[in-house]
């Protein structure tokens, strides 16, 4: 067995390319199947997939191909952006205030499912249902925000029948993403179907957060997401963070810083770019020349729409931005305190925090990404972490994996059926 793509897949001749030219040796490769006896406690069994074992991932027709896969979820979006594409569920904002001294704060978007908050219950009486006091307002931006708390102000054991003894599910998007992406509503909607809570982050700079922006999120900045689990006083089945790209490589990141910290029940990143140098050059290549484009285009825009955020000095490092990589190098490095983009690819890259990793993670990428590079979930030796469970398939695209069996997508069926395998134990 190469990677687990050759269990969910039959063979993989990429992978076993790889293992015969060394760059993975047989000794790394983890069989899910094999029963382990001495891996009885709950976390490793989690891990290496005791428990809900993989399924096999079929290509949906026409989405054949890593292209197609990916860009699927821009032409035919699943479910739509915005909550009222959730109906029958409770939804409320709330504002975390982060504790770096800069007055910053995030907006995340709480939904409840439909038997913790009946959808004949209107929001006021849904408010005063849970507990939850007088509401701050927050700027339209064009979002159907509603009504936002404050998070310091919430009664987070009020909220905790709602949720039964399930986990509390922490989305964090990719870059130019929000609480709105298609791939955020979608796995909403199917975890709220499923009976799971869920919170939507919104970056900071990014979608309704950008009101309250001093600064630029980035893959380093894991300090606001454990500034927002520390604010949340997790229910009895704890919080499991998962992450969609960029927001999928900080949440590996912060499993690594946090290590063995059992507010985690577990984590997921989708389509994580595990190695950002690799990334960026992977994303500047000939083939993907029009990916870069749309992707600089959304990133300065999302930049120049905070208001009051372009001053002199940034307004002068931003004319020398041509392509993703100048943008790192005279935006995101220097917003974040690095010298150059090389510094922020270094520490930031969630690569290096895998080993630290001691909560029940699970990291799914398909080999036909067409902006991340495989070769570094190839590299990995993941024998050495037995909290780490790689499903790494040989296509899905990015952040795509539509099957033969969707909707809902293949990644989000293996989120909640490796979430119900740990609420039952």
């Amino acid at each position: 067995m190469i990677t687990l793509t050759s269990f969910m897949t039959g063979s993989s001749a990429a992978a076993e390319s790889e293992v015969e030219s060394g760059a993975i040796s047989r000794s790394q490769t983890l069989d899910p199947l094999q029963p382990r006896d001495r891996l009885l406690d709950r976390d490793r069994r989690l891990a290496h997939g005791l428990v809900a074992p993989p399924l096999a991932f079929n290509p949906r027709m026409p989405w054949f191909g890593g292209d197609l896969q990916t860009v699927r979820n821009t032409l035919l979006k699943p479910f739509g952006g915005g909550r009222r594409k959730l109906p029958g569920y409770r939804h409320q904002h709330i504002v975390f205030p982060l504790r770096d001294g800069s007055g910053d704060r995030l907006v995340a978007c709480l939904s409840l499912p439909a038997d913790g908050a009946p959808p004949a219950i209107e929001m006021k009486e849904f408010e005063d249902t849970y507990g939850w006091p007088d509401t701050v307002a927050v700027p339209d931006l064009s979002y159907d925000l509603g009504r936002a708390v404050d998070a310091s102000r919430i009664d987070w054991t009020k909220l905790r029948p709602a949720m039964s003894s399930r986990p509390l599910v922490i989305l964090c998007h990719g870059l130019s993403g929000c609480e709105t992406s298609h791939y955020m509503v979608a796995s909403t909607r199917y975890l709220l179907q499923s009976g799971f809570a869920v919170l939507r982050m919104n970056l900071r700079g990014a979608g309704p957060s950008r009101a309250y922006a001093s600064t630029l999120y980035h893959a380093g900045r894991t300090d606001d997401l454990r500034d927002v689990i520390d604010s949340i006083d997790p229910p009895a089945g704890g919080l499991a963070l998962c992450g969609f790209s960029l927001g999928g490589s900080m949440v590996l990141k912060l499993m690594g810083e946090l290590g063995d910290d059992h507010r985690i029940a577990a984590a997921f990143s989708i389509s994580a770019p595990i190695d950002l140098a690799g990334t960026q050059r992977r994303l500047m290549a000939p083939r993907n020349r029009l990916y870069h484009h749309w992707f600089l285009r959304r990133m300065l825009n999302d930049m120049t729409s905070i208001e009051g955020f372009m001053d002199a000095g940034r307004r002068r490092r931003t004319a020398l931005v041509r392509t993703v990589r100048d943008f790192d190098s005279h935006v995101i490095a220097p917003e974040a305190g690095y010298e150059t983009a090389e510094a922020y690819y270094e520490d930031a890259s969630a690569v290096k925090y895998l080993p630290m990793i001691r909560r029940p993670t699970v990291l799914i990428h398909a080999e036909n990404d067409p902006w991340i590079p495989v070769a570094p979930y190839l590299a990995f030796p993941w024998a050495s972490n037995k909290m780490l469970l790689p499903l790494i398939l040989p296509s899905g695209g990015h952040v795509g994996f539509h099957d033969r069996s969707g909707p809902p997508s293949w990644h989000d069926r293996k989120i909640v059926g490796f979430l119900s395998d740990i609420s039952s134990l």
